[in-house]
């Protein structure tokens, strides 16, 4: 029993860790927005939206362009390393994923929004 215990235990705490390696990644790559720091820049950055095209589809942040995270390498390129990159998603997780990719690209400029779409409040372009 107390194997089984262990090997769970085990299994916790590996999860837990991976969980806080990565948290620590992105914090060394981009830095974590609130939304009224994601709206002062919707103007003059580069917002990208990293969910699905079906997700983008049905409504996203105005502005925004749609760089889905299963086929980001590919499409990244289509960004301007001289200007900061905005990044969304339903949380923060892919838009952290994307966020290293780009910092590994040689970006500089990234942030992430706080809580992402799901949490956001200003304005959206929706389907019809």
């Amino acid at each position: 029993m107390w194997i089984v215990n262990g090997v769970l235990l085990f299994i916790l705490l590996f999860i837990w860790g991976q969980i806080l390696i990565r948290k620590f990644r992105i914090k060394r790559v981009a830095k974590i927005v609130k939304e009224e720091e994601f709206r002062k820049v919707l103007q003059k950055a580069q917002i990208v939206d990293v969910r699905e095209r079906t997700s983008f589809e049905r409504s996203h942040i105005l502005g925004a362009r749609n760089l889905p995270i299963s086929g980001f390498k590919d499409t990244m390129s289509a960004l301007r390393k001289d200007k900061p990159v905005y990044i969304y998603e339903d949380r923060e997780i892919f838009a952290g994923r994307a966020a290293i990719l780009l910092h590994k690209a040689g970006f500089k400029e990234l942030y992430i929004l706080k809580k992402g779409y799901s949490a956001w409040t200003g304005k959206k372009k929706l389907k019809r």
